[in-house]
């Protein structure tokens, strides 16, 4: 995240957009304000999974997204490395999540719960105790995902999760 706010800075001197882009990190600022003066305690282990049943994807454990949960008050765990890379169900078994998040399409209300489901119904994932205990957040992956103005978005809905 501070290398994300340094570059939308860098980039509005480039630009000349120094005003319009200092209002966009007075938000992303403002959220993790919040999310920093209201962490759980514990930190909840965060895992973020795509895909379902055959092949998933659990995001790295030292990338934006990870930073992101970090910054939102959680503990990112998955695989080392920066990418979301196929999902090895050793990794979350050695640092077993308090809470899966998958990335859903918001605007398609029917595959956010397919989304749960293909995760809750994957045999790999059955011992890892957020799927037991029903602890799967859907996540609108266009703000999930994609580094961007909605930065703001994803750190008050990790903080949510």
């Amino acid at each position: 995240i501070d290398d994300y706010v340094d570059f939308v800075g860098k980039f509005a001197a480039i630009t000349n957009a120094e005003s319009t882009l200092s209002s966009y990190v007075d938000k992303v600022e403002a959220a993790r304000a919040v999310a920093q003066s209201e962490k759980p305690s514990p930190a909840p282990k965060v895992a973020v999974v795509m895909g379902g049943s055959g092949v998933s994807y659990v995001s790295g454990k030292d990338g934006f997204l990870a930073s992101a949960i970090r910054v939102a008050g959680g503990e990112p765990v998955g695989a080392p490395g920066k990418k979301f890379v196929p999902l090895d169900p050793e990794v979350l078994a050695q640092n077993p999540p308090d809470i899966v998040i998958v990335p859903v399409d918001a605007a398609k209300k029917d595959e956010i719960g397919r989304a749960v489901d293909a995760v809750r119904n994957d045999p790999r994932m059955a011992a890892v105790p957020a799927v037991k205990n029903g602890k799967i957040v859907p996540f609108d992956g266009d703000v999930l995902l994609r580094k961007g103005s909605r930065v703001e978005k994803l750190i008050d809905g990790l903080h949510r999760a």
